[in-house]
């Protein structure tokens, strides 16, 4: 793990403890429930972005959920902030009548806000925000930590292991494997996106992951020939992604078969 994501775990904690007491305090204080649950729904998106944004396995199992919730939580704290303000000077009559206490107590509050939405708010807003361009963008915007390129684990395998291969999104469209005797074998045939019928998003190019049991996986000396075993002789197996036929090949894992 990231020491960015340590980091980020640290200050989620504090930042979900002190969201919490201010969420009881509205839930006692007869606020609407509606009004207790935006709130809630706010500080757990806000929550949520530095996590995603310094943890590349959560933001990619998030998706495109970062959009709405970033829209969401930012309306939300800007609506906020606009019924701070307006509450923030009462009229002498008002406080007047009021309880000391409470006149306290709201005076506190008053300043402690702007130094809430200094430290817990605004990060957590830009991160969010980094995470929704993503959506909109991907792999347009560099973040602290980034998913491997290319791995395949476990890196020494055993005749009922499951080889589980995981790739940047997109990657080349063919996935091939050089096996111990030096053959090329064709585990997934280049095929182009406007080749397949329906959404391209279903393409090779866009798993993020595959799964091969060994003692089923298969392979074919051609894109369209008859497929064998992959792992039939003890020794390396490379697998490798490219783009189309053997050209740009950029990624490669290696991995070892025992019988």
């Amino acid at each position: 793990m990231s020491p960015f994501f340590f980091g980020s775990v640290g200050y989620v904690g504090i930042r979900s403890v002190l969201a919490g007491g201010q969420i009881l305090t509205l839930f006692r204080s007869g606020t609407a429930l509606s009004v207790v649950l935006a709130q809630t729904l706010s500080d757990a998106s806000l929550a949520l972005f530095p996590l995603g944004y310094t943890n590349p396995h959560l933001r990619a199992a998030l998706g495109w959920w970062p959009l709405p919730l970033f829209g969401f939580a930012l309306g939300w704290e800007i609506w906020q902030i606009v019924g701070g303000l307006a509450e923030a000077e009462p009229d002498a009559g008002e406080v007047q009548g009021e309880d000391p206490v409470a006149v306290a107590a709201k005076e506190v509050a008053a300043g402690w806000r702007p130094l809430w939405h200094l430290l817990f708010v605004l990060p957590c807003v830009g991160a969010g925000g980094f995470l929704a361009f993503n959506v909109v963008a991907p792999d347009e915007w560099i973040f602290p930590s980034r998913l491997p390129a290319f791995t395949c684990e476990p890196a020494v395998l055993h005749p009922g292991d499951t080889l589980h291969i995981a790739m940047p999104v997109p990657h080349g469209g063919e996935l091939g494997v050089f096996t111990p005797r030096g053959h090329f074998l064709y585990v997934v045939a280049y095929q182009a996106e406007s080749q397949i019928p329906g959404n391209g998003a279903s393409a090779f190019s866009r798993q993020a992951s595959l799964r091969l049991r060994v003692a089923r996986a298969a392979g074919s000396l051609s894109p369209d020939g008859a497929r064998a075993p992959i792992f039939s002789d003890t020794g390396v197996y490379r697998f490798r992604i490219s783009e189309e036929s053997e050209l740009s090949a950029s990624l490669m894992c290696t991995v070892r078969y025992l019988k």
